[in-house]
């Protein structure tokens, strides 16, 4: 924007578009035409009464409502931060952040499509955090400042579907004003409240509750005081006052706000809740119906009523010091808050400037005023139509036609714009937003008309303006619209045909393209925008701005001069005007003009300023660092005086010595360019601003090296002559640039030569420059820079000149593969003297033979390397068959005939190994060779018969290819023959080699018809080894044999017996040394590998089939080798002819069985089952030995015998070899055994397998067990419970020591009925017990403990059974009764009861119930105490009538009862002692034991099985489950074990534990003196095992323990504290007491 000294509060600002939508609609007119479709209404609209009362104005609402929808139909709001913009578009909602100069979308959503939409209103909350948006339906929708919907809420009905598609919609729902304020009751954490206002006067106030929630809080009306309705509305924020706009119905107005209807209303928080500020008496606003009536007349017939002037804008200032309103007349005012006193007031003609035209107001807006109206309007453009703020004291106002300005509210009237002299101009009206941060923004839109094109009657199109457009649409309507509404009206009326209005011809909508566009317009610097105008070229008003805020000039002339093309004008124009001498000079240095005249004089230019008195002036400080061009006349001393004043260490004036002289360099670089592009004359024409500037810009040696490369000779010779100095040093490297694929001969006049003197000639065509004044203060480096120069010629010595030649050839030779170009810089390099070429001139002319000649491919480097033989190979690289012979004339001899002249002898040593070479795969080429070199050959190639056969011996034995036999034959056809008489003794040689060969020939020849490819050389090295070592040459033979096993088809028997022949022929002729018997082994071996039953009976002719019996015979029979084989004389076999005279050789038995048994574990294993072919070949090889017998042989039967029951018997198919080797037979054997169901039933198979397999060889019992073990386990698997019994029962016979799990889980079995015995349950369960290891003895006791329980019950029920009479019967007879036994009679005491027998019944009716029962010992025990109570009972009523009487008892306790084995012989004969009854005798073998009287006492019989039960069930369930036994059996026990075994009676007392048992057991105990002792005996021992004296006590003598224990207790007395040691102690004293009684 254009500022001068007349503004100078001229605000700066820059216009920056942030964003521009394009959009294209067809032409509406609904919003301008009425909604009324009835012709009737068509009729009185178009012939208004209004019209013949008055001519009609407008009135104050029509301009409001007018001037209200002019303008975008887009909205644009500000957040009250001013961070975030949000811009409702027609369908969609954006919003936009400062923080990208709300260039980029930050959040966008679609919005309802409003049908009216300048009826929308936007306003944001007062956090910035949520934006509300109001539609014409009534709908309110709320979004956050991402464009997201948060919720929506009602102001009033929505339009039914059917008034939306009719497109009938009302505005009677436009607000007036929508905003958000602050909550007036802090009650919740949401303090956002929206207030929306509409036209008629009605308020709706909504509260938010929740994040996404705003509820209806209360409504009210102001309608009394604006009848009319409310034009506008505002909400200070800072007061918390409403201002409402209108036309107050006031009979006086008191002030000047209420003569143009501004009203203050406070927000109260309870009913009205809005409360005018004023103190007007309210009959001033009594809407009573004569004022209805009156107002609404007079809007209707006043003709000369005038407008009234109502407010539709106002807006406040930042502040809220001021509220600023637009009026409709055009006037701007300015009032004070909260006073609302005028402050300021513009009346449109008023106005700074008001009557600026717009140039770029579109004629869309224009016709489009005045096309639906009676009169023109166009003075309407220059209205206001929006304002806001700038700050607290400037106004912007945007008028109708789009222009803005800034005034200041200070002035009274606004008298000057602080845009500048002329507003900003816009496309159309725009919407304006406050100021926030640098500016504010602007929202326009740019109609442009789209119409058909029309065309001329020559079909060119006619290009209409827009104006023309509408025009013509204009007249078309007016001529069709009177005559359709008169026929409409009749149509109407008389519903008759011929009254119907045609149908108007279809026009096709013009389109209007829509241009929306948002603007920033914000305040810059003069600095920033100076920077912009340079940026925008409009240096005019740069250079303005540089004077009025003293800026710096240079910058405008700088980029000017950037921007222009260089010319003398650019130069004088822009260049000369930049004061900065530094920036001048770089520009002339770096700056490439377009043509030469332009460069040179730009290089003079800057040459100017660096003049010897800028260098003066510098040095005197009086520059100030400015670009000046000095003229001649301020020369006033001479140079040499101004060369004084210079001072050469200031680095000012250095830095301008380094531009003075690039610029002279540059200037003698642009003459050499002249020179290069064609002289003075063509150098405009093909000047080159780039090829120029590489060229300046780089050094001359640089420059010359590309020259080089480009193979520009004219341009490096005129380089050379000018710049001869700078090139000098790196002469040679310039000519080495030269491309490879350039002949030197072209670039030959560069080349260094020698003179014949020996001095370097290089160059010497240069030109001396003129010396300028700036190389004085360098003239130390340019006096060593020419000396250098000068002398480079000394420095090249001629091994350098002599190295860089040859480094040279090499190089191009290697690089381009020229070698005639190489060969050419060799020869001009010999003719410039150069020495030590020559060799080379001789290895390229080679090379030049081998490329060009040969056609092979060869560099001389590789030359170099290679040896002669190696050249010769590369030099027949490319040879074939077809031309080798002429190679070999053209190009091999003469080669070998150079080298012979070099070496002599080498010619056959080359050829030698060439040949040699070449026939290691193959003989073709080396036998055309020998045939051109034959005898009788007319041009031999090998003339000398010696080196003849010494060439084919070599040959021959260096072939390394089998199949290269023919070839062998036809070169020993092409040697000569032995001749006859006196010859050398070298050739004789000669002829001896070739024969052996002829011999190797022949052994390659039968092993090539065995398929064996060998070569001669290989047979050779064979042959030569056999002293050394036969295992290669036996591999021969076995590779013969093993060929002939495997041909297709077998061989024959005459094939067989010609094997022999040829093995035995191959061994005489080639391999003398090897050992003949052993090729009849290796034969042998592969007669009995050969698959045929009828080729292995060939081998009995070969073998010793007999057992070796020393006689005297054979000790006459020799031993032909050190093998021991036994020469049958002369033995001649009816199988083989003597054709050869051959021996036959009988292989010994041992290496005869050897290769039998081999023989036959060959087929035996690679049979597939039993039936197997391979298995009758394994036996005609068994059957060729005549003892069957021998162990080896046996045992391969045997394996044949047991593949045989594995595969039959069993049914497993296995291989045999699996059968042989398998390591674990028992393994196998048990796979065997599972393969079939029954398979452990055939024990006797499975022992003869056994057998067979050799596995009861050691320890036939041992495999036996195992075999039972096996079926055992198996049997148990498949819970064949009684063949477990069998095998169990085979095991005890048998006596082996394994399979206690089958005797263990074959006793646990149960069964009913019961397959083994309760006997021999146990008897099976202690064999597992024995053989168990040790971690599994508890858990076969377990079981042992089970099954004796089990035990037990069946002999408790077989005492208690019905039908025994044990009961019944005496159980031993009297007169069997020894002596010694227990006198009491067991027949008197079970005959005195008949209870007792159905007690014992009861206690059998437990053991028969079950284990369940049998293990509940507190059951069990009481019906045994019942029982012995009951029998107790029986026996008799009175105290003398017991189970066991007394007289009975007492003479059964008058001696000790001890076992037998306890007694000596004297004691045996004592009366104070007798052996127990219950213990063994080892008097005799005979006799009644302990277990006759144990079975012949049924009650103590019984009594062992009850206790034996506890204690088993004890070992079972433990101490805890199990319980204390029953008193009565214990007392039973004792009775009637204790008499009999007094150990084992002590032993039963002392498992007692409880005192009371105790008691009530000695107690019953009979009276004497013995069981007196006795029980004394055992209550001394209970009081030392209580005081933990037991073991010491033991120790003493029993006689003396109880009078020890008498004065124990005495000693103690009454201090004891245990009861259960009182208790003893009592017990002890009373039968102590006793004693002396019994006694």
């Amino acid at each position: 924007m254009e500022t001068d000294q007349a503004f100078p509060e001229a605000i700066l600002y820059e216009l920056i578009c942030c964003g521009e939508w394009r959009d294209e609609r067809e032409e509406q007119h609904s919003q301008l035409l009425p909604n009324n479709q009835n012709p009737a209404g068509n009729l009185l609209s178009y012939f208004n009464p209004s019209k013949l009362i008055r001519k009609r104005q407008f009135s104050i609402a029509e301009s409001v409502k007018w001037l209200k929808s002019v303008g975008p139909s887009w909205q644009v709001s500000l957040s009250p931060n001013g961070n975030v913009v949000a811009l409702l578009q027609t369908i969609s909602l954006e919003t936009r952040s400062y923080k990208e100069g709300f260039s980029s979308i930050m959040g966008r959503t679609v919005v309802l499509k409003d049908p009216n939409p300048s009826c929308r209103h936007i306003a944001w909350s007062l956090d910035s955090s949520m934006v509300a948006i109001s539609f014409s339906n009534g709908q309110l929708i709320f979004y956050d400042t991402m464009a997201v919907q948060l919720f929506s809420v009602l102001r009033c009905v929505l339009p039914s579907q059917e008034e939306l598609s009719a497109n009938i919609f009302s505005v009677e729902n436009d607000l007036a004003g929508l905003f958000f304020a602050s909550e007036r009751v802090k009650k919740n954490s949401y303090t956002n409240e929206l207030i929306s206002l509409d036209t008629k006067g009605f308020i709706k106030c909504f509260r938010q509750t929740s994040a996404d929630q705003m509820t209806f809080h209360h409504d009210a009306s102001i309608r009394r005081y604006y009848p009319r309705g409310v034009y506008s509305s505002t909400y200070i924020e800072k007061f918390a006052i409403l201002l409402i706009a209108g036309v107050l119905e006031m009979e006086s107005r008191l002030d000047a706000c209420h003569s143009f209807g501004i009203s203050a209303w406070r927000l109260i928080n309870d009913v009205p809740y809005y409360k005018i500020l004023f103190n007007v008496p309210s009959d001033e606003f009594r809407m009573d119906s004569r004022r209805s009536w009156k107002t609404t007349m007079s809007s209707l017939f006043s003709d000369t009523m005038k407008s009234e002037d109502a407010i539709f804008k106002m807006i406040p200032s930042p502040s809220m010091a001021h509220v600023a309103t637009i009026h409709s007349s055009g006037t701007i005012s300015i009032w004070h808050l909260p006073s609302l006193k005028l402050f300021r007031s513009w009346p449109l003609k008023n106005q700074f400037h008001h009557w600026t035209e717009n140039s770029r107001f579109n004629n869309r807006w224009r016709l489009t005023f005045n096309r639906w109206n009676e009169e023109k309007i166009d003075n309407w453009r220059f209205h206001p139509l929006d304002l806001n703020w700038w700050n607290d004291n400037i106004v912007i106002i945007a008028r109708v036609n789009g222009c803005v300005s800034l005034c200041s509210i200070d002035e009274e009237l606004p008298t000057k714009n602080l845009l500048g002299d002329s507003p900003e101009i816009f496309e159309s009206p725009v919407f304006l937003t406050p100021k926030k941060m640098k500016g504010f923004l602007a929202l326009e839109c740019e109609f442009k008309l789209k119409m058909d094109d029309k065309r001329n009657s020559n079909g060119d199109i006619i290009e209409m303006s827009e104006t023309a457009c509408l025009e013509l649409l204009d007249a078309y309507d007016a001529q069709f619209l009177p005559k359709t509404l008169i026929q409409e009206v009749l149509f109407w009326i008389t519903d008759i045909e011929q009254f119907r209005p045609p149908r108007k011809r279809k026009r096709k909508s013009p389109t209007w393209k829509e241009t929306h566009r948002i603007f920033l317009l914000r305040n810059i610097t003069p600095q920033e925008l100076f920077h912009q105008k340079i940026e925008a070229e409009e240096y005019g008003e740069a250079l303005d701005l540089a004077r009025a805020y003293k800026l710096d000039s240079d910058l405008v002339y700088q980029r000017q001069w950037s921007k222009s093309p260089v010319s003398v004008n650019t130069i004088r124009d822009y260049l000369g005007k930049i004061k900065k001498r530094n920036w001048v000079l770089q520009e002339c240095l770096e700056r490439i003009p377009p043509n030469a005249d332009a460069a040179r004089e730009l290089l003079t230019f800057g040459l100017q300023g660096t003049d010897l008195r800028a260098a003066v002036l510098i040095s005197q400080g009086r520059d100030k660092g400015l670009f000046q061009l000095l003229t001649p006349d301020d020369l006033d001393i001479s140079t040499d005086q101004y060369l004084m004043l210079v001072d050469g260490d200031n680095l000012e004036v250095k830095r301008l010595l380094s531009y003075r002289k690039q610029f002279l360099y540059y200037i003698d670089m642009l003459d050499t360019y002249e020179l290069m592009v064609g002289g003075p004359r063509m150098v405009e024409e093909n000047f080159d601003g780039p090829s120029y500037a590489k060229l300046r810009s780089r050094r001359p040696a640089e420059s010359a090296v590309d020259m080089a490369r480009t193979s520009d000779v004219a341009a490096l010779r005129i380089l050379l002559v000018h710049h001869w100095f700078e090139i000098a040093q790196q002469y040679l490297s310039v000519i080495s640039s030269f491309p490879e694929t350039t002949s030197p001969i072209d670039y030959s006049e560069f080349l260094p030569e020698i003179s014949v003197d020996g001095h370097v000639l290089l160059w010497d065509d240069y030109v001396l420059k003129e010396r300028d004044w700036c190389e004085r203060f360098l003239e130390g480096g340019e006096k060593l820079r020419r000396s250098s120069a000068g002398s480079i010629e000394m420095e090249s010595s001629v091994d350098r000149i002599a190295s860089w030649y040859e480094g040279r050839i090499h190089e191009i030779e290697k690089l381009s593969g020229i070698t005639s170009y190489s060969l050419d810089l060799a020869k001009l390099g010999v003719q410039r003297n150069i020495p030590g070429l020559e060799r080379l001139v001789k290895d390229l002319e080679v090379v030049e033979i081998m490329v060009y000649d040969a056609k092979v491919d060869i560099t001389l480097e590789k030359l170099e390397e290679l040896s002669p033989i190696d050249r010769l190979h590369i030099l027949m690289s490319n040879t074939t068959e077809e031309n080798f012979i002429a190679h070999i004339r053209d190009y091999v001899m003469p080669f070998l005939h150079k080298c012979e002249l070099q070496e002599q002898g080498s010619r056959f040593h080359i050829l030698d190994q060439y040949l040699t070479s070449i026939s290691t795969h193959n003989l073709t080429k080396s036998l055309q060779i020998f045939e051109n070199s034959r005898p009788g050959c007319s041009d031999p190639i090998v003339t000398d018969t010696s080196e003849l056969m010494l060439l084919a011996k070599n040959c021959i034995y260096a072939c390394e290819n089998a199949k290269q036999i023919e070839n062998v034959l036809a070169i020993l056809t092409c040697l000569p023959e032995r001749h006859r008489g006196v010859v050398n003794d070298g050739l004789q040689a000669l002829h001896d080699s070739i024969q052996d060969m002829e011999l190797h020939y022949q052994g390659v020849k039968i092993l090539d018809k065995y398929n064996i490819g060998i070569s001669i050389q290989k047979l050779k090295e064979v042959a030569l080894v056999a002293d050394e070592s036969d295992a290669e040459i036996e591999l021969f033979f076995k590779n013969i044999c093993d060929t002939s096993l495997h041909m297709k088809p077998p061989m024959k028997i005459n094939e067989w017996k010609s094997l022999l022949y040829d093995v035995l022929d191959l061994q005489k002729k080639v391999f003398k040394a090897f050992s003949l018997e052993r090729c009849f082994e290796l034969y042998v071996e592969a007669l009995l590998r050969s698959g045929s039953a009828e080729i292995i009976s060939l081998a009995r002719d070969f073998i010793d089939h007999q057992t070796p019996d020393i006689t005297e015979n054979d000790e006459d029979i020799s031993n032909t080798t050190s093998n021991n084989f036994k020469t049958l004389i002369r033995r001649v076999s009816s199988a083989y002819s003597t054709a050869f005279a051959l021996y036959l050789y009988l292989i010994p038995y041992p290496k005869s069985l050897n290769m039998v048994m081999a023989a036959a574990y060959h087929y035996f294993d690679s049979a597939s089952n039993y039936a197997d072919p391979d298995i009758e070949l394994c036996k005609v090889c068994l059957n060729l030995m005549q003892n069957p017998k021998d162990p080896e042989v046996s045992q391969i039967y045997d394996l044949i015998d047991a593949v045989k029951i594995v595969n039959k018997d069993f049914r497993l198919n296995i291989l045999p070899q699996n059968v042989r080797l398998a390591r674990d037979k028992m393994k196998l054997i048990q796979q065997t055994m599972e393969h079939t169901v029954d398979g452990y039933k055939k024990v006797q198979q499975l022992l003869t397998l056994a057998m067979f397999l050799n596995l009861g060889e050691q320890n036939i019992s041992v495999t036996e067990s195992k075999i039972y073990e096996l079926c055992g386990n198996a049997a148990l698997s498949y819970r064949d419970m009684k063949y477990c019994v069998q095998i169990c029962e085979n095991i005890i016979a048998k006596g082996y020591e394994m399979g206690w799990q089958i005797f263990a889980a074959t006793a646990k079995y149960e069964s009913d009925p019961p397959i083994l015995d309760v006997g021999t349950r146990l008897a099976f369960i202690n064999y597992a017990l024995n053989m168990c290891p040790d971690d599994e003895i508890l858990n076969v006791l377990n079981s042992k403990y089970l099954i004796e329980i089990r035990s037990l019950q069946k002999n408790i029920s077989d005492l208690s059974s019905p039908e025994s009479s044990e009961l019944d019967a005496p159980l031993v007879a009297a007169s069997d009764t020894p002596d010694m036994l227990n006198p009491v009679k067991l027949n008197e005491f079970l005959s005195t009861s008949t209870r007792l027998i159905s007690s014992l019944k009861d206690v059998a009716h437990v053991v028969t119930t079950g284990t369940g029962t049998l293990l509940n010992p507190s059951k069990l025990a009481g019906l045994t105490s019942r029982f012995l109570t009951d029998s107790k009972l029986e026996m008799g009523g009175s105290s003398s009538a017991k189970l066991i009487n007394e007289s009975s008892l007492t003479n059964s306790f008058i001696l000790e009862s001890y076992p037998f084995f306890y007694f000596n012989e004297n004691e045996l004969k004592s009366r104070y002692l007798h052996p127990s009854l219950l213990a063994f005798k080892y008097d005799s073998f005979s006799g009644a034991t302990h277990e006759d009287y144990v079975s012949s006492n049924p009650t103590l019989q019984l009594c062992f099985s009850l206790n034996r039960i506890w204690h088993c069930e004890r070992s079972l369930l433990g101490i805890e489950e199990c319980g204390e036994r029953d008193g009565s059996v214990l007392e039973q026990l004792v009775l009637m074990i204790l008499p009999e075994d007094l150990l084992w009676g002590l032993a039963i007392l002392f498992s007692i534990e409880d005192l009371d048992v105790i008691q009530s057991v000695l107690s019953k105990i009979p009276v004497t003196p013995v069981s007196n002792s006795v029980i004394i005996y055992y209550l001394s021992l209970l009081i030392a095992k209580r005081m933990d004296r037991l073991e010491s006590t033991l120790q003493k003598d029993p006689n003396k323990i109880p009078s020890e224990t008498k004065l124990f207790l005495q000693s103690v007395g009454n201090c004891m504290d245990d009861e259960y040691l009182m208790k003893l102690s009592d017990l002890f004293n009373h039968y102590r007491g006793r004693s002396k009684n019994v006694a």
